[in-house]
């Protein structure tokens, strides 16, 4: 409601400055021209004083176009911040997505061996889904119980690819996470929901939750 008022009188400023102007200075005229109270001459000090009357409205009508102007800055900020959010994203999400790819292989994929909550379907299967149509299939496997299970006993293997895949994903995650969480009075709610809906944060999410990142050898990486 505020903003559409200020947005109103500055739209409505410079009409509304000519009309000032035009009426304080005929106005002036008439004063000093036709009104000689007492026979008085007036001085031009006189003059000019009045004239700098203008300067009052001036600061009026001013600041309702400073005040709009300023929430205009504002909004251009807030749109250069989600452009910014967004392009990160849409740059480290291809890189994430094949990391999820790597992460469930060398969990899972290596005996290609299949899990009751994956409904039967092997890691092939699954990867030519992926490479078909679905880039987000991984994504969501992360995200399952017995997925993040058979992580876990692989990290404390000490598989060398996978601590580094896991370490890989988490620390693009944290970038993106605190990039967001930066600019976090730049953003709309509804954008930051938005992009916290995405897979990509949702299996950040859950394998915050587990064991997987606070792995000593992820955490070295």
């Amino acid at each position: 409601m505020f903003e559409q008022v200020v947005k109103k009188l500055a739209q409505w400023a410079l009409p509304i400055g000519l009309i000032v102007v035009v009426g304080w200075v005929g106005f002036g005229f008439f004063l000093f021209l036709y009104i000689e109270p007492y026979n008085y001459a007036w001085s031009r000090g006189e003059v000019g004083d009045f004239l700098s009357g203008l300067g009052g409205f001036a600061l009026i009508l001013v600041g309702p176009t400073a005040a709009w102007q300023y929430m205009q800055l504002k909004e251009q900020q807030k749109q250069n911040h989600e452009a910014g959010a967004l392009k990160i994203f849409e740059t480290l999400k291809p890189e994430l997505e094949n990391l999820s790819v790597r992460i469930f292989a060398k969990s899972l994929g290596v005996k290609g061996f299949s899990l009751p909550d994956l409904e039967g379907e092997t890691f092939e299967s699954l990867r030519k889904r992926f490479w078909d149509f679905d880039r987000t299939l991984f994504l969501r496997q992360l995200q399952k119980e017995a997925v993040i299970r058979e992580i876990e006993i692989r990290l404390e293997s000490g598989d060398k690819e996978l601590i580094e895949a896991v370490a890989r994903f988490r620390k693009m995650m944290i970038f993106l996470e605190s990039y967001v969480s930066k600019t976090d009075a730049y953003l709309e709610d509804d954008f930051k929901a938005a992009l916290k809906s995405t897979e990509v944060f949702q299996a950040y999410e859950v394998l915050s939750k587990s064991k997987i990142f606070a792995t000593e050898r992820c955490l070295a990486n």
